[in-house]
């Protein structure tokens, strides 16, 4: 009777053994971690474009100038809207946006447009997630401080 209980004995300590392998193997497993790259840096449309470049251009439309106050965008020539197709600025504005979001989550937008305004304005686009039929925007600050100066649909 002694040996059966010592195999069982030997089975319990080989199994607990086996279990504090294993715990202590999944507890020193690195934590896997949501990476997601900005995987559309997208040009602006010749209509979102041209939309800006009114409202930043326009010194006597109520339109124009309303709305370029209500976004916080600069007074401007033409020349001063363009489009950022720079993968580090995009990345950057895409982080931006995410965390700009009502949940914010600096890896939930992969995909956006964005407009440079003067010096000191970027237009950021989210070209994954709309209100109603619009699609989300934002006017960023030059360091794409969070909050944004302002969140629209578009």
């Amino acid at each position: 009777m002694s040996s059966a209980r010592q195999r069982t004995e030997r089975r319990f300590a080989l199994l607990m053994a086996l279990s504090i392998c294993f715990v202590s193997a999944v507890a020193s497993a690195p934590a896997s971690r949501k990476t997601v790259a900005i995987t559309n840096c997208v040009a602006p449309t010749n209509s979102l474009k041209s939309y800006f470049d009114t409202v930043v251009v326009s010194s006597d439309s109520d339109f124009g100038i309303g709305l370029r106050n209500q976004l916080n965008l600069p007074a401007g020539p033409v020349s001063s809207v363009s489009a950022v197709t720079d993968s580090a600025t995009c990345h950057h504005a895409a982080v931006a946006a995410g965390l700009s979001r009502d949940i914010p989550d600096s890896l939930a937008v992969t995909s956006v447009s964005v407009l440079r305004v003067g010096t000191s304005r970027y237009v950021v686009i989210d070209l994954q997630h709309q209100m109603g039929e619009f699609y989300i925007g934002y006017v960023f600050d030059s360091l794409f401080t969070v909050p944004p100066l302002e969140k629209f649909g578009r």
